[in-house]
């Protein structure tokens, strides 16, 4: 809960810094979802973050989770190497500032 809304996130990381991409869990962004749906949480996101020098994530961008499921993700496969969405960062619609 941030200043009295309840807020759901679901992480899209990087932690190659040889790929541009982020990998995004089918399951995490639809727990969100539900949790959105159910009216249990009052605003959902996808942030990409992407590790740092030293391994830690670092913000890189963030989308609302409802919209980048239905415009980007709804009809896509997950990955062929498992349950996960593989993005690029221009997938990411929202404001590149952190919140």
């Amino acid at each position: 809960m941030i200043e009295g809304v309840r807020v759901g996130v679901a992480f899209a990381t990087n932690t190659k810094p040889q790929y541009g991409k982020f990998a995004l869990n089918c399951a995490d962004l639809e727990r969100v979802r539900t949790g959105d749906a159910a009216g249990k949480l009052d605003q959902v996101f996808a942030v990409a973050t992407k590790a740092n020098g030293a391994g830690q994530p670092e913000y890189r961008r963030h989308t609302e989770a409802s919209v980048l499921y239905e415009t980007k993700l709804r009809h896509r496969a997950p990955s062929s190497f498992g349950p996960f969405w593989s993005l690029d960062p221009d997938e990411f619609e929202g404001e590149e500032m952190p919140f």
